[in-house]
């Protein structure tokens, strides 16, 4: 059994129950059906087991779909930081060397419209083919599921390969240190190309059967709105999104009422203390 396979169990469970919610509203009879959909059309593109899928792109509900989708292929997604610049981001492919790259429109013109030996992808017109789920039989929990790289702050950025059981333990850890569970209702705003964005809840959250806001990219006025509005029970917030929604001025206002794990609320900053003086040296 493979990530996909859990999720399929959901869609046959509770199939109109709400998976990914973005500009649209994804059920998991939908996410179900379009990861197999990607997943025929990535082998039909010449995609088998250990090669490598990559995507350039804010969050997108199709980013979780293509992980499904290569978790059944024994296929890799290599979801790459959106931040890096031009330079770095072509040593990453030469690295990771993808069969298929999927580009949002966001960042189209950051790479050269030829790649050699990589097939460039508009992340709206993926390869899908409807119809049963193909299931290569070379795909198992020991295959690299997920690569991903990190900023490269001190040299160049270095690929860590997730297999398919780690990530399935994982998400058995996250819903254990969570209580997480098929109630949950789980707001993303941290990037997927980050472990953060993607392994902390997100994933956890469609194995479990619970509900997943995405949000394109962190901004802060939306990230309060969707606390307030949609009332979801987790996210997950780092230091810097922290200090963003602490430094906005619906922050004191906000009703963070209905999330499970708050955030931390630093204390008022105050003026450091002045130093002490030192007694002054005796004289003998």
């Amino acid at each position: 059994m493979v990530l996909a396979d859990l999720v399929d169990l959901q869609a046959a469970a509770t199939p109109d129950k709400a998976a990914i919610c973005q500009d649209d509203v994804l059920t998991y009879a939908a996410l179900s059906a379009r990861a197999a959909a990607l997943a025929r059309g990535l082998a039909g593109q010449g995609v088998r087991a250990g090669d490598r899928v990559a995507v350039l792109a804010h969050n997108h509900p199709d980013t979780l779909a293509l992980l499904l989708a290569c978790s059944r292929l024994g296929a890799t997604l290599s979801p790459f930081n959106w931040r890096l610049a031009a330079p770095e981001l072509l040593w990453i492919l030469q690295e990771a060397a993808p069969r298929i790259l999927a580009v949002d429109a966001a960042h189209a013109g950051l790479l050269p419209a030829e790649l050699p030996g990589i097939q460039v992808v508009p992340m709206g017109a993926l390869p899908s083919d409807p119809g049963p789920a193909p299931h290569n039989a070379a795909a198992g929990h020991d295959q690299g599921l997920l690569l991903v790289y990190t900023s490269g702050t001190t040299g160049r950025p270095k690929g860590a390969v997730l297999t398919g059981q780690a990530m399935l333990a994982n998400a058995a850890m996250s819903r254990h240190m969570h209580a997480m569970t098929a109630d949950d209702h789980v707001l993303t705003v941290l990037p997927l190309f980050h472990v953060g964005g993607l392994n902390i809840q997100t994933v956890p959250a469609l194995l479990t059967g619970a509900t997943v806001t995405l949000h394109p990219r962190f901004e802060p006025a939306a990230t309060l709105h969707a606390i307030t509005a949609a009332r979801p029970t987790l996210t997950v917030l780092v230091p810097a999104t922290l200090h963003a929604l602490y430094a906005h001025p619906a922050w004191p206002g906000a009703d963070l009422s209905s999330l499970r794990a708050a955030p931390p609320v630093p204390p008022p900053s105050r003026p450091p203390p002045p130093p002490r003086s030192r007694p002054a040296a005796s004289r003998s």
